[in-house]
């Protein structure tokens, strides 16, 4: 007897065939699912080693990019660098110059204000004050443009300076940005402090793009290369302006010293002239003096015991007429006593008179003599003078230092190759 619940072979034969085929669809769907992740999973991974293989060539290209714009900017620095320390050292030069041709300047005028006060005043004139007055008038066309040309140079350095720390900015900015992309480059997702990162999609307000970030890089070159190129012209042309200036104030100083050496070698030819001329003349002035300082000492000793003989013979005469001036009256006659003593009288003034011309003649004569002799050694204290001064005057130049010539450094000009963006595209 057949119960409730009992399946017919039929139905449960049915029913597994529907278990079967469900099991089958279900089966089947899970494969093709499973093949489908699967399909997915390497797709992904595919992806993802492309995505960040791009990246990392990205990466490669910017760091490649960034060590070259470094190498650039380094070169530029060091051009800039060198041409500023020897802009910086042509600089010190011409200030030690300038220095130079100021004690220079001191001693030129200490010699035109020694000559015109020994020789003169300021209305003398002769060849070596000429050449002092050149000389001072070339030192000051000289330290007035040398001056303009430092003042150049200063400003010059200025400028290269603010280049300088420019690109040394960037060079710091680059280093850094350039060891931030070399760390990134170079981890993995193994590596250390890989984890997510809440503020990675942050927007940074000094966000530039491709374009704008390579043409700022390329803007900053020109103008550093025109300052080198400016900067050497400068070195080159204050090294010239320093040598001519230097060859200039030499050649100067020779003139002058040769001048002074001329007139000194004249005023030598002068003096002995001179000195022969004393010699002789006093030579033959003295002998002929020596004559006839011992005629008229002989005949002034002559004269003078004359002289005195004819004294007491004229207090003789004088008692002889002053007493016969007592005589009575009729006595006191003009006879031939009286006139024979007048005449005596006269005989004896006029002997006098006689002896005391020609001692003083002879005395105007030896004064004569004497002055000329003196005027022979004026001429030559005249002209021993301006000797002592010119002799001072060298020694005063002593102490002029003419600058040295210097040799201009050498500064390589490098042409800079601006190197090629990286093409992200």
């Amino acid at each position: 007897m057949e119960t409730d619940n009992a399946i017919s072979r039929g139905s449960w034969l049915n029913a597994l065939s529907t278990y079967n085929c469900t099991a089958e669809d279900v089966r089947h769907q899970a494969e093709i699912l499973r093949q489908k992740g699967k399909a997915i999973r390497i797709e992904a991974d595919a992806l993802a080693k492309y995505y960040q293989l791009g990246v990392n060539n990205r990466f490669h290209d910017q760091i490649q990019c960034n060590r070259e714009w470094l190498h650039l900017l380094q070169d530029m620095l060091n051009m800039i660098t060198s041409v500023t320390q020897t802009l910086g050292e042509i600089k010190i030069e011409g200030e030690h110059f300038i220095a130079t041709l100021n004690d220079a300047i001191t001693v030129n005028a200490e010699t035109i204000a020694y000559r015109n006060s020994q020789l003169g005043g300021d209305s003398f004139n002769d060849e070596v004050q000429t050449e002092l007055y050149k000389e001072s008038e070339l030192q000051k066309k000289i330290l007035n443009d040398f001056q303009l040309a430092i003042d150049d140079a200063v400003v010059l350095l200025q400028d290269l300076i603010l280049i300088r720390r420019e690109i040394e900015k960037v060079i710091a900015d680059k280093n850094k940005a350039l060891k931030i992309d070399i760390d990134m480059f170079n981890i993995n997702e193994k590596s250390a402090n890989v984890s997510f990162k809440p503020l990675h999609d942050r927007e940074s307000v000094n966000y530039i793009d491709l374009q704008t970030w390579d043409d700022i890089l390329r803007e900053l070159l020109p103008p550093a290369e025109e300052y080198y190129k400016k900067s050497l012209e400068v070195c080159e042309r204050l090294y010239d302006t320093l040598n001519n200036a230097s060859n200039r104030l030499t050649a100067k100083a020779d003139d002058v010293s040769q001048s002074l050496r001329r007139q000194i070698h004249q005023i030598n030819l002068a003096l002995r002239e001179l000195h022969y001329q004393q010699i002789e003349a006093t030579s033959i002035i003295f002998i002929q003096l020596e004559k006839t300082k011992e005629k008229l000492i002989a005949d002034i000793a002559e004269w003078q015991s004359s002289k005195a003989s004819k004294t007491a013979q004229h207090k003789l005469n004088e008692t002889r007429t002053e007493t016969r001036t007592e005589r009575p009256a009729l006595e006191n006659t003009k006879d031939a006593v009286y006139f024979g003593l007048n005449d005596e009288r006269s005989n004896l003034l006029e002997c006098s008179n006689a002896l005391d011309k020609i001692i003083v003649k002879a005395r105007e004569q030896l004064k004569m003599v004497e002055d000329e002799m003196a005027e022979i050694c004026e001429q030559i204290r005249i002209l021993n003078h301006p000797l002592e001064v010119d002799n001072i005057v060298i020694g005063m130049r002593g102490r002029l230092k003419a600058p040295e010539p210097v040799n201009s450094p050498f500064c390589p000009q490098t042409a800079a190759v601006l190197p090629k963006k990286p093409n992200f595209d």
